[in-house]
């Protein structure tokens, strides 16, 4: 897998139990695996969430190796969390100084912390890669149709919800393709200071929003050309519908939920 695909969000098209599940079963799932998270709080807890998204990354044939390069490169956020524990919960014994309290319990809060924010990028990536924008759209379209009730145009935000999706990953891809051109120019990135660096980014920054506008407008005259309106009821070439899977699929969301309480309740 080449490491520029490896982006949170950008649809990796595989064949896979989990690519075949209904967007809303796979909705359903990440919201529960995130008030699991939330219930069982411990390190046991987030030991065995650890073991479920692996199991999850195997069943969608996913290598640990793209897991690995994707969570190292949000690595800093890790390193904030366990930082801002480390550094500021109080305790007994440690290091004191002025607003600065590096205890043992804040150590262990940071790593707990910090897991639990990889789980959550780890479960955030797998919801991406294994869905893709027009099924994630499918799926909002069809999960809030009470809310045309009150005047809420739900085909409108699922289309604009379904764009923002597809140029996410764009503007990352070109945001990267621009920085090795400029690098290859003999840009320095990492040079100077706070004001240096920032001055470094406008190279990068101006052409990638002439681009945005220049694929944002081109993405509107393709919606009008194909008879786009905004009244009428949107249809689907593939309609959504639960299967056998999918039932599987939300019994074992709810088995995580009671797994997380009783975890909670007895250890």
């Amino acid at each position: 897998m080449a490491v520029n695909r490896i982006i949170a969000g950008k649809y990796i098209k595989q064949e896979s139990p989990i690519h075949r599940l209904d967007p809303r079963t796979k909705a359903v799932g990440l919201f529960t695996f995130i008030a699991y998270l939330l219930i069982w709080p411990e390190f046991t807890g987030h030991v065995f969430a650890v073991l479920i998204l692996y199991a999850v990354t195997r069943v969608s044939k996913f290598e640990l190796s793209m897991v690995g390069r994707f969570l190292w490169g949000a690595r800093f956020f890790f390193y904030m969390a366990f930082l801002a524990h480390l550094l500021f919960t109080p305790g007994d014994g440690g290091f004191e100084w002025w607003i600065i309290s590096i205890t043992t319990s804040g150590a262990a809060n940071g790593l707990l912390f910090g897991l639990r924010l990889i789980c959550l990028l780890w479960a955030a990536a797998l919801f991406g890669w294994t869905t893709s924008p027009v099924e994630l759209a499918d799926g909002f379209r069809k999960t809030l149709p009470p809310l045309r009730k009150i005047g809420v145009n739900v085909d409108d935000i699922a289309t604009m919800l379904l764009l923002a999706l597809r140029f996410v990953p764009t503007l990352i891809q070109d945001a990267r393709e621009l920085r090795y051109a400029q690098e290859a120019r003999g840009a320095k990135f990492h040079r100077g200071g706070v004001v240096g660096k920032t001055k470094s980014v406008v190279p990068l920054v101006i052409p990638l929003f002439a681009g945005a506008f220049r694929r944002a407008e081109a993405t509107a005259v393709s919606l009008i050309v194909r008879g786009y309106e905004l009244e009428g009821e949107r249809t689907s070439l593939h309609p959504l519908k639960f299967r056998a899977e999918d039932w599987c699929g939300i019994l074992i969301a709810c088995l995580l939920i009671f797994t997380g309480i009783g975890g909670r309740v007895l250890l």
